[in-house]
């Protein structure tokens, strides 16, 4: 009686299963996106016969620009700390591919909304064009505090942008850090998970939120 090894096929099973997780993700990104990607087409169609396209281009670097740079340093961040988590509850990400994949797309996605929620493209841009208001000698200063208009007009409210990022992206990493690292040490302790009754606080060990240098680092 020849034996059949059952190896390949698990292989072959997770490589067809993580195929086709990779094929949903593209159609959902293609069916939310559509509305967004006709648009694109139409905008970029028209700017084009009006011969103002690097107006159009310059106007969307300066609406999107920010924001995409928030969310890739959000992303960086938020990718670090998962990843720190998992090592701190005695695993990694290498030894789960399909949900390694799963969780950075998440990311991404957290990462884009809460830089869009945080960050005013419009409040960043104009604190880089208005510096050269801001250093005028002859001004008009603060009879008070001798601050500039630009200060009040570009400063202010650049850095009230910034402070709401930096906020949410410590409490978002840190949060997100003991989630996931209480999440895989009871993983790794509970073999059956069918067979938990109830779950309790204490099984998350509350007590031990800042017991990480990576959350105390926050």
């Amino acid at each position: 009686m020849n034996h059949i090894p059952e190896l390949p096929r698990i292989e072959g099973a997770r490589s067809r299963r993580a195929g086709c997780f990779t094929l949903a993700i593209i159609a959902l990104l293609v069916l939310f996106g559509a509305q967004f990607i006709a648009s694109f087409i139409i905008d970029y169609q028209w700017w084009q016969e009006m011969g103002q396209l690097r107006t159009w281009w310059d106007t969307w670097l300066y609406r999107y620009g920010p924001v995409a740079i928030a969310a890739l340093l959000m992303f960086v961040v938020l990718w670090i700390a998962h990843a720190r988590a998992l090592k701190h509850a005695g695993t990694g990400l290498r030894q789960y591919p399909t949900y390694a994949k799963l969780a950075t797309v998440v990311l991404l996605l957290v990462s884009w909304i809460l830089a869009a929620a945080t960050i005013d493209s419009w409040t960043v841009v104009k604190f880089f064009g208005g510096q050269a208001l801001a250093r005028q000698p002859n001004g008009w200063h603060d009879p008070v505090f001798q601050k500039p208009l630009g200060f009040y007009l570009f400063d202010v409210p650049f850095f009230s942008v910034l402070l709401s990022f930096v906020l949410a992206l410590v409490a978002v990493a840190a949060v997100l850090f003991w989630v996931a690292s209480r999440f895989w040490q009871l993983q790794r302790t509970v073999s059956d998970w069918s067979e938990v009754q109830h779950v309790s606080l204490a099984h998350f060990d509350l007590s031990g939120l800042l017991d990480s240098g990576f959350v105390r680092l926050l």
